[in-house]
């Protein structure tokens, strides 16, 4: 691992913490997505030990999100999918390209923006 990344995993720890204890922040969300959003699990998993009422939600996509991706990072994903409290499957299918989502999951976001 780079000095880099462990910087960024640090300084995403840093900011998790400080959500948790100065924002009440108890719930987070993951699209599980390679890069930062699995980072950002891993920590969220990692600090439930000390705060034990965090939960950790993954939006996922598509169910064939990782499907390309290489067998040590789908052990990863589906490691951390195990493990998260709610699971939220976005579609089943991706659509066409350039399409967005539609389903109930991105309706109800869009509504809670908008309130």
């Amino acid at each position: 691992m780079t000095t880099a990344v462990s910087e960024l995993k640090e300084a995403l720890k840093e900011q998790i913490i400080n959500l948790i204890e100065a924002e009440d922040v108890t719930h987070f969300i993951t699209g599980m997505a390679l890069g930062v959003d699995l980072y950002a699990a891993e920590i969220v998993l990692d600090l439930k030990a000390c705060y034990p009422n965090i939960t950790l939600e993954s939006a996922i996509p598509c169910e064939t999100q990782a499907v390309k991706w290489s067998m040590a990072q789908r052990e990863r994903y589906y490691d951390i999918a195990a493990q998260c409290d709610k699971k939220t499957m976005k579609a089943v299918k991706k659509t066409s390209e350039g399409e967005p989502y539609e389903n109930k999951y991105n309706a109800a976001c869009r509504s809670a923006a908008r309130n």
